[in-house]
């Protein structure tokens, strides 16, 4: 399997796992069942995720745009670890 197949497949699983209600949007009460109970992030952190992600600012974070920050953030990383080779 292509490499970029692989990627795009992980990130609409991963989108998949977070759309909890399956309505195809990541909502408030979407990350707040996944990241909550966990005290993976307060209820401010998750506003400031959606606010961040949601660049039609609808307080929902569709598919492309989780896509986009992912990739953003793999890119970001790659950066990172380049930087730390040299």
């Amino acid at each position: 399997m292509h490499r970029h197949q692989l990627e795009n497949e992980n990130i609409h699983k991963a989108f998949q796992f977070l759309d909890k209600d399956g309505d195809g949007f990541i909502t408030r009460d979407d990350l707040g069942q996944v990241m909550l109970p966990y005290r993976i992030a307060s209820e401010a952190a998750i506003n400031e995720i959606i606010d961040d992600v949601d660049s039609n600012k609808d307080g929902k974070i569709n598919y492309s745009e989780f896509k986009a920050m992912i990739k953003e953030e793999m890119r970001e990383y790659a950066e990172k670890q380049r930087k730390l080779e040299f």
